[in-house]
């Protein structure tokens, strides 16, 4: 609509897509939108191109035969340089008019972190259609509260409005400092506190092949390490000098089943005496 103005879309296997904007001939741009994470692609066609009206971007996307019809055409309209979009969804049979059938918006939710729980409701819906999101916490978590755009919108693990726009929320969970249940049998961690390596073994019936996931998380419930063991591991050797010293929590995953016990790094010895010195000082 403007000399110098130019839209650049990327878009990977997912697939999903981002939107960038530039006012002077694509020099500098500054980043609009990213398709919400259940808005697929897939095995459908697409396409992008600035409207004719100030900050007007359209998206397209066409899947070929698709419940009996011909084809399914939708077309994404933004009116604010991509920041947002509305979806119109057009099926082409043969007897189409040229008029769009209905207006369907994505409603995008996910649970932060992943590990914390799951979150049900969200799709696509139609315009003026409820939706209805339930947030339900994993063993060792407890909800915390919905936010959109980093803003805190309910603390409820409800979440009920009427589809006006395409939206993406969060649910955010919270990791419980007195995990006590279940127990840890047939798992060893030493030493506790630790100051370098943590090691960790684990019993023969404990270890659940390609499916035993060791984390670690701060006091905040963020996850500051992760991994997967492959094959039968009975023991293995954490270098923990990516962690500052404090209280963690280590979180062992197997037979469906979550693990979570406190740890702590220690401060070294000569660390540990010049902060003992300065406080008698």
């Amino acid at each position: 609509a403007q000399e110098g103005e130019f839209y650049l879309v990327s878009w990977w296997l997912g697939p999903k897509f981002k939107v960038f904007h530039s006012y002077d001939y694509w020099h500098n741009f500054e980043f609009k939108y990213e398709q919400p994470e259940n808005a697929f692609f897939w095995d459908e066609m697409f396409a992008f191109t600035a409207g004719r009206g100030e900050c007007e971007f359209y998206a397209f996307k066409l899947k070929t035969y698709v419940e009996g019809y011909y084809f399914r055409l939708h077309v994404y309209h933004s009116a604010d340089c991509a920041q947002t979009f509305t979806e119109y969804v057009h099926e082409l049979t043969p007897d189409y008019d040229g008029n769009p059938a209905q207006i369907i918006y994505t409603i995008a939710a996910g649970p932060i972190p992943a590990e914390g729980g799951e979150v049900a409701g969200a799709g696509y819906y139609n315009e003026g259609e409820e939706v209805d999101l339930i947030a339900t916490a994993n063993e060792g978590y407890t909800f915390q509260n919905w936010t959109e755009n980093g803003i805190s919108i309910s603390e409820e693990p409800e979440l009920n409005f009427t589809a006006d726009s395409t939206r993406t929320l969060k649910a955010n969970f919270q990791l419980i400092n007195n995990i006590t249940k279940p127990e840890f049998s047939g798992i060893s961690i030493y030493p506790n506190p630790f100051t370098s390596n943590l090691n960790i073994s684990l019993s023969d019936n404990f270890i659940d092949s390609e499916n035993t996931i060791v984390s670690i998380y701060d006091v905040l419930g963020n996850i500051v390490f992760k991994q997967r063991l492959r094959g039968y591991n009975n023991h293995f050797t954490i270098n923990t000098e990516f962690l500052k010293p404090g209280f963690y929590f280590l979180s062992i995953e197997a037979n469906g089943k979550r693990y979570s016990k406190p740890i702590i790094k220690a401060l070294s010895q000569i660390k540990n005496y010049y902060s003992l010195k300065q406080i008698t000082q």
